[in-house]
C-alpha cells in the first residue's frame, strides 16, 4: 500500500491510498491521473473545510455549535480512489469521525472539485 503525504487545513497526514480495483485488477489508468491530478491540485481541499464544519455540527446530536478545531472531530486517514466508468476523476478523503466512528467520514472531490460528504458508505 502507497502513502501521500498533504497538507490538509494546515497541517500534514500521510494518507494510505486506496485504489477502488476487484481482487486480481490492476488500478486503471485513469484512477492512477486522478490521483496525480488530485494531489498537484491538493490546495482544492482548503476550500471545503466550511462544508466540514457544517457537517460536523449538524450530525454533532446538539453537542457543539460551532467548530473551534477541525481536528477535534475529523481526522483524514485515507486517499480513497474510485474507479469511473466515464471520465470523472473522483478522490475522496476518508477520515475518522468523532460523532460516527463506525461509518467514519468521506469528503468527495470530482474533477479537483468538492463535490459531496457524507459517511464512508456514500463512496467506499
Amino acid at each position: 500500500m502507497n502513502k501521500q503525504t498533504l497538507t490538509i487545513w494546515n497541517r500534514q497526514f500521510d494518507l494510505d491510498i486506496v485504489f477502488d480495483v476487484f481482487e486480481g485488477e490492476e488500478v486503471t489508468t485513469q484512477q492512477q491521473n486522478a490521483l496525480k491530478t488530485f494531489v498537484a491540485n491538493a490546495s482544492i481541499i482548503d476550500s471545503c473545510k466550511s462544508n466540514v464544519e457544517q457537517y460536523c455540527i449538524k450530525h454533532s446530536n446538539g453537542q457543539i455549535s460551532s467548530v473551534d478545531n477541525i481536528f477535534k472531530y475529523v481526522i483524514p486517514k485515507a486517499l480513497f480512489v474510485v474507479r469511473n466508468k466515464n471520465e470523472k476523476r473522483t478522490v475522496a478523503i476518508m477520515c475518522n469521525f468523532k460523532f460516527d466512528m463506525d461509518h467514519g467520514l468521506a469528503i468527495v472531490f470530482e474533477n479537483e472539485s468538492f463535490s459531496e460528504i457524507g459517511e464512508e458508505g456514500l463512496i467506499a
